[in-house]
């Protein structure tokens, strides 16, 4: 099965708040989630795993960090911006790092693209980011399996794609605070999603075996 990871910052273990002087913390923490989700993706049985970037300049995963069986694509501009990459050849996506969309309460750094953006809808559906990239992922006939993110993100999550799997791993107490899950947790959780998530699709595309009576 080939599987891909989305990784955005304002859902990730152990951040609050944007702050520059957090940014090599903030790469390390995002490239530690994408490859907790993919060792989970892994021991499903996955047989590929890319990664894509969905937050500011798009450069934020670390390669001497990262999972050497990942592949990634990093930077911006590129096709359907979060989303990158994503193509019909991929089974299923799993989204890390994710946050509620702007004016949410209690989301921690809840906002939809850029600060001027307040509500963005689809057919009369309000969505924030996690609903615009799963709608992309959906364009290319991919369904999304898990997300990670704060509580916020994650009831979102609930409430626009149904029974997909979620890992909160902080909850909001205001725009830029927020009670978290101690970090090492937060990963193990991420990988058990996964390989959940990975399992059930697996499950779910396997052909019935039909039995003569």
């Amino acid at each position: 099965m080939k599987t891909f990871i989305a990784a955005d910052m304002e859902g990730l273990a152990g951040l609050v708040t944007w702050d520059s002087a957090d940014t090599d913390l903030m790469r390390r923490l995002m490239t530690e989630e994408i490859n907790a989700a993919a060792r989970g993706a892994f021991a499903a049985g996955a047989g590929e795993v890319f990664a894509g970037e969905s937050h500011g300049n798009m450069r934020n995963i670390r390669p001497d960090l990262l999972d050497p069986r990942v592949g990634y694509l990093s930077g911006q501009p590129k096709p359907m911006n979060h989303m990158g990459g994503v193509d019909g050849s991929f089974q299923l996506a799993l989204f890390v790092g994710y946050h509620a969309r702007a004016g949410t309460l209690r989301g921690n750094m809840a906002h939809t693209y850029a600060g001027h953006i307040f509500s963005l809808s689809f057919n009369g559906i309000e969505v924030g980011e996690i609903g615009a990239d799963a709608a992309l992922c959906g364009s290319q006939g991919v369904p999304v399996g898990l997300v990670s993110g704060d509580r916020a993100a994650c009831e979102e999550a609930k409430a626009l794609l149904g029974s997909v799997r979620t890992v909160a791993v902080k909850e909001g107490v205001s725009h830029t605070a927020a009670g978290c899950m101690p970090v090492n947790q937060a990963h193990e959780a991420i990988e058990a999603a996964a390989r959940e998530a990975v399992q059930h699709m697996a499950r779910s595309s396997s052909p019935s075996v039909s039995r003569d009576r």
